[in-house]
């Protein structure tokens, strides 16, 4: 297994999130939240709740950038 596979924000997940306005809007909400949880998790709120959002929100970013770049590559249509 190649270990960058669990970074979302490598260049070619990054590169595949960004492809279209839909992967673009979705990226971006997922990240609103996952600064949000950050943010709160420091601050106002804390919470042992808050972890398990920041992890999943950050598996989720890896998982679909890793399958975005994927469907991406076989496709060949988008660089």
């Amino acid at each position: 297994m190649d270990l960058r596979l669990l970074i979302p924000f490598r260049r070619d997940a990054k590169r595949a999130q960004m492809a279209t306005p839909e992967r673009r809007r979705i990226f971006y909400v997922l990240f609103v939240g996952y600064f949000a949880a950050l943010v709160l998790s420091f601050t106002i709120l804390p919470g042992p709740w808050l972890w398990f959002v920041l992890i999943g929100v950050f598996a989720t970013l890896t998982v679909l950038g890793n399958y975005w770049a994927r469907a991406d590559a076989q496709d060949g249509s988008r660089p």
